[in-house]
């Protein structure tokens, strides 16, 4: 079974929340995001906290490289 989880908050509440600084994006609440989904994560900054877009997923060390 893979590991999907949600993104339960709109830009609003999560600028609330977190008191990120930047322009506002659209961002709405998502209830099935799945690995190598693209999410959004809080994350310090040099001005306070932003928001940043990354891939969600797992990396297994145990792959070999080619």
């Amino acid at each position: 079974m893979c590991g999907r989880f949600a993104q339960r908050y709109a830009w609003s509440e999560i600028q609330d929340l977190y008191d990120l600084t930047g322009a506002a994006r659209n961002l709405q609440p998502h209830y099935n995001i799945a690995p190598t989904d693209p999410v959004d994560i809080v994350r310090p900054a040099a001005n306070g906290t932003e928001l940043a877009s990354m891939r969600w997923g797992s990396s297994h060390g145990g792959g070999k490289s080619p």
